[in-house]
């Protein structure tokens, strides 16, 4: 009895020393950093460091806090606060389909549209299911013959839907899908490859998922080990059908790897796929395409239609969920231009990054040093401060919207792309997040409660580092997670 007594005395005291020692103050979390900073391998990189009390400024550490560096994906957060405030947390998408002409004996003397509305998140759920939908809604139209075309209108958002700072090594991959104003399933398919016996084989191709008509294929990866996951890149611009896959995917057990692209032209996609649905259904119809195809070719198609059906999306609010969880760029990309064609008239990247840089300029955010290029973060030309970060984090804590806002963004240790970090520490199941990366850039901002109770909102950003990604994103970690241990 006494030695387990003993034990528990000693395992008790264990605790209360390490809770002690894992405490620290505003000084030891920014010496932390100006140390890091200093470090052999980090001596060519730019560092960058805000945290601060949400309510009043009892807290408050700043390293190099007004230098402007690249966010990456931290940007989404810039642009979904916005997108609350300008659209609103209940704000949906709509998808229309509309007729033009008249319906006589069962035949429709007229076309079908698909009219977009920007919505990103279209036909994810189960595309198959949506365009069987969409069949069967026609069908009531009393339409069994369409003597006209199956046209896919997405002419809501510009037609220039990738933004002028993506390269060339993104824009044909899945990430790097453009903001069509009719987007369908991600504007993205599944690629497979059947891999090689051996190191150094060729691969074939086996399949897209969905099937797109018309892509073309010049194929060069390679097969490589087991283990070495996906090394295979895309590369293509919109509405161009020749796409180029370069790298390596490994050998595996089922002999084949799947990777995901980014569609060429996802309005007239659509299009196709509700012209093949309708001809399994024994509806016919001349031939699918777009508005955009038709003005190329100085066809005439601002006809009178007839809506017959509406389609709408989540809420923003649930939207935002997988947005800056995932850090899905599309998202991100279609809602600026929604917010460009609300407040501006126009739905273009330029009008949606001018309205989301006036609505935090009238929160009185000091943006001397900020830069959109794009609303996702992808474009290596976005510039911010993480001061800049924080106060507009700490803004949106005192509007109506700050709890929808805070529930998008990803639990450390639990959810999206914060689920393996902090694990084990204060910071776990406390800390909420998003984080930034692309090439030789690293970032986090969010918030997080110290153990004294008060909730900081924070933002680190790194950038042009030589350091291993390991080594970065460790004292990234440890830097969050020191705030969580604040006294």
């Amino acid at each position: 009895m006494l030695y387990k007594t003993i034990l528990l005395t000693i395992s008790l005291l264990y605790l209360f020393l390490g809770d002690i020692f894992s405490q620290h103050t505003a000084k030891q979390v920014q010496d932390f950093v100006t140390n890091w900073h200093k470090s052999k391998t980090m001596q060519s990189a730019s560092v960058s460091f805000y945290a601060q009390s949400v309510k009043g400024e009892s807290i408050k550490i700043a390293y190099n806090a007004s230098q402007s560096l690249s966010p990456a994906s931290c940007l989404k957060l810039v642009s979904s606060g916005a997108a609350l405030g300008i659209l609103g947390e209940n704000f949906r998408f709509e998808t229309q389909l509309a007729y033009s002409g008249t319906v006589k004996n069962g035949i429709l003397e007229g076309n079908v549209y698909i009219i977009g509305g920007g919505d990103p998140t279209l036909g994810i759920e189960n595309l198959e299911k949506l365009m069987q939908e969409w069949v069967e809604i026609i069908k009531k139209q009393g339409i069994k013959q369409i003597k006209g075309k199956i046209i896919g209108d997405e002419s809501i958002f510009e037609s220039n839907y990738t933004p002028d700072g993506w390269t060339w090594a993104d824009m044909g991959n899945y990430y790097g899908a453009g903001a069509s104003g009719l987007s369908i399933h991600e504007n993205q398919f599944l690629l497979t490859f059947k891999t090689g016996k051996k190191i150094g084989d060729k691969t074939e191709i086996i399949r897209s998922e969905p099937a797109i008509s018309g892509l073309e294929w010049t194929n060069e990866v390679r097969t490589a080990a087991t283990g070495t996951g996906d090394q295979a890149y895309i590369y293509g611009s919109p509405y161009s059908y020749v796409r180029i896959v370069k790298g390596t995917l490994p050998i595996n057990s089922q002999n084949a790897f799947s990777i995901k692209g980014s569609m060429p032209d996802p309005a007239l996609f659509a299009a196709e796929y509700l012209r093949k649905k309708l001809q399994i259904a024994k509806i016919l119809s001349e031939s699918a395409t777009t508005v955009r195809l038709l003005q190329i070719n100085n066809a005439s198609f601002l006809e009178k239609k007839a809506v017959f059906h509406k389609t709408q999306s989540a809420t923003l609010k649930e939207i935002l969920k997988p947005l800056n969880q995932k850090s899905i760029n599309l998202y991100a990309e279609n809602i600026a231009r929604m917010i460009g064609f609300k407040s501006e008239k126009k739905g273009t990247l330029e009008a949606g990054i001018k309205a989301i840089t006036n609505f935090w300029k009238g929160k009185k955010i000091d943006l001397q040093g900020f830069y959109m290029e794009d609303a996702a973060g992808l474009s290596r030309f976005n510039f911010l401060t993480t001061k800049h970060l924080t106060q507009i984090l700490i803004a949106i804590q005192q509007t109506p919207y700050a709890k929808s806002f805070y529930e998008s963004l990803a639990l450390a240790g639990k959810s999206g792309t914060m689920q393996f970090r902090c694990l084990r520490s204060s910071a776990e199941n406390n800390l909420r997040a998003k984080s930034g990366s692309i090439g030789k850039v690293r970032s986090f901002a969010g918030y997080v409660r110290t153990k004294s109770g008060v909730l900081l909102a924070f933002s680190i950003i790194v950038n042009n580092y030589d350091a291993k990604d390991s080594e970065v994103m460790q004292n990234l970690e440890k830097t969050m997670t020191m705030l969580a241990e604040m006294k």
